[in-house]
């Protein structure tokens, strides 16, 4: 999979700063997922689950912007629903890991789980036409997998935004099961703004509910809103949820 970044090619090598001792929680992480992700598939996955576990036992600050999100997307499930849902994303978010660390570090060509590609033909009819074609996707546990599945059978170009972790964004950088593609937008963009904006998010609301467990609902969601609950959502929870029904 190719990957385009702002860099230049002499960036990408090895810097002896990654020596310093503010990198070694970094090099622990990255050793132990690369290590994981040798281990036969399904045993792999097995340990990103218990990894998701841990997560959600420990992560007091995860679980809380997991629970805000969760409440504000789906206003219509019970507590006891909620906290299933929460189980399963932190549960997702574990195994993603994992395959992300399988993406970045393995030979593809290796794994012997099938691959069924859903829907490939709306991305070669696009191309026959002789234009490029951009997909877009929503941030689920699965992307890293999914890209790297989808690079053997079309050729890719990926963006990806920056780490705030120099040495992790450098992994990434050099490193980097049924796939769904949906069909191309009809009339689509349209001077307006904010229809086509709306128009995206429809459509990634349908394909996050197909399976809301694998979206990253651990990220701040909501953290810019045109709102005054931007700056506070994810502090005092109970309080904020209670005014905004």
């Amino acid at each position: 999979m190719a990957l385009h970044s702002s860099q230049n090619q002499n960036s990408n090598g090895f810097l002896y700063e990654f020596l310093s001792p503010k990198f070694w929680p970094m090099w622990l992480n990255i050793t132990l997922i690369a290590t994981v992700a040798r281990f036969p598939f399904k045993i792999a996955l097995q340990i990103g689950a218990i990894l998701g576990w841990f997560s959600l036992k420990l992560g007091r600050r995860r679980r809380n912007i997991c629970n805000v999100n969760l409440k504000l997307c789906f206003p219509n499930l019970n507590q006891h629903q909620l906290n299933e849902l929460m189980r399963a994303t932190f549960r997702e978010n574990g195994i993603g890991l994992v395959e992300a660390a399988i993406a970045w570090t393995c030979k593809i060509d290796n794994l012997k789980t099938p691959v069924e590609i859903e829907g490939l033909h709306f991305l070669q009819a696009a191309q026959s036409e002789g234009n490029g074609v951009l997909l877009v996707g929503a941030h689920y546990s699965t992307l890293e997998m999914g890209g790297a599945l989808l690079a053997k059978f079309t050729d890719l170009d990926v963006t990806y935004r920056k780490h705030k972790n120099l040495l992790f964004d450098r992994f990434m950088h050099n490193s980097r099961s049924i796939l769904k593609i949906s069909p191309r937008l009809v009339a689509y963009p349209t001077d307006d703004e904010y229809s086509n904006a709306l128009k995206i998010n429809h459509c990634l609301e349908a394909r996050i509910l197909e399976f809301p467990a694998q979206y990253l609902w651990l990220h701040r969601r909501f953290k810019t809103q045109p709102t005054s609950l931007s700056g506070e959502i994810y502090n005092t929870t109970n309080e904020i949820l209670q005014r905004n029904k």
